[in-house]
């Protein structure tokens, strides 16, 4: 055996490493988080959005096993990675686009501009895995990934929609700042859920382009695991997150000992969460929101 081979075969360790690095961070985040899954979701009552977040959980759990385990051929491998990762963005930037309708209050609008976008974006991703998957190349033994350029196409268009949805939430916080209730602690909490999630999804999707074009074919599919491993975190911690802030606004009332509470203008960043489902969105009428902006008081039981 050569030096180059031997080096590849010194690469391809590292990468089978990533993998199973990849699943202990997610084995990590969903024992940390164990207590609050049993809290609001296991003990709440069903909602169709807690299938999101199961899939999103423990789905990308089980297909980090599946990799791990090396049951699969080669392109069976970069199959199932790839359209694992196609479905769990899926599910995050479904989760993503029900917020921005709550914190632009249940406008139509927003979802009429984003439905088109979001289809526009899986169609493109589909044909560029579509046309991309054919014409892989790899080694035997798997030791090496040759990716076609026609790749890069899943990861732009993934960046491009992830940064159209940050910029609507950025222009809400804007427009919500000139109103004078950016501070209201839920519509904070909506706003730094998306940008950390961009964030995060933005870098790995960026790493990921760099590993298809520069890297060395021994590393092209090092990101995969950990871009699944990411969207089985972020995803259930958006749902999280909610319930839990959810939970706290509730027992803080409770405490009070109080039926009802009369409340102005703050309140308007609530309003598209319905009150036994914090996840899901609900319209709020042009009355009832014409009132809330003029500041007058609101009961909320």
């Amino acid at each position: 055996m050569d030096q180059a081979s031997i080096e590849a075969h010194r690469q391809a360790i590292d990468v089978s490493r990533s993998r199973i690095a990849a699943l202990c961070f997610l084995v990590w985040d969903v024992l940390i988080t164990t207590d609050q899954e049993i809290q609001h979701i296991w003990l709440t009552p069903f909602q169709p959005l807690k299938l999101l977040y199961f899939f999103a959980r423990y789905y990308s759990v089980i297909v980090l096993i599946v990799l791990n385990v090396g049951v699969l051929s080669c392109h069976g491998w970069i199959l199932v990675e790839a359209v694992s990762a196609i479905l769990l963005e899926i599910s995050i930037e479904i989760l993503l686009m029900l917020r921005i309708y709550a914190m632009y209050t249940g406008n139509k609008i927003t979802i009429r501009t984003l439905l088109p976008a979001f289809v526009a974006q899986i169609t493109i991703m589909i044909v560029s895995l579509a046309i991309s998957l054919p014409r892989i190349m790899t080694s035997p033994g798997c030791e090496q990934t040759d990716f076609p350029v026609t790749i890069i196409a899943y990861s732009i268009t993934s960046i491009v929609f992830e940064g159209f949805l940050f910029g609507l939430a950025m222009f809400r916080y804007w427009t919500a700042h000139n109103q004078g209730w950016e501070k209201v602690s839920l519509f904070q909490l909506l706003v730094r859920d998306n940008m950390w999630t961009f964030l995060i999804i933005f870098i790995a999707n960026l790493t990921n382009t760099v590993l298809f074009t520069l890297a060395p074919t021994t590393f092209a599919n090092m990101g995969f695991p950990f871009l699944l491993a990411i969207f089985g975190s972020t995803g259930p911690r958006l749902v999280l997150n909610v319930r839990q802030a959810h939970a706290k606004k509730t027992k803080s009332i409770a405490a009070e000992s109080i039926s009802s509470l009369s409340v102005s203008l703050p309140l308007i960043a609530y309003s598209p969460i319905a009150v036994f489902d914090p996840d899901t969105p609900r319209p709020v009428s042009s009355t009832t929101e014409s009132s809330r902006l003029l500041g007058s008081p609101m009961r909320v039981v």
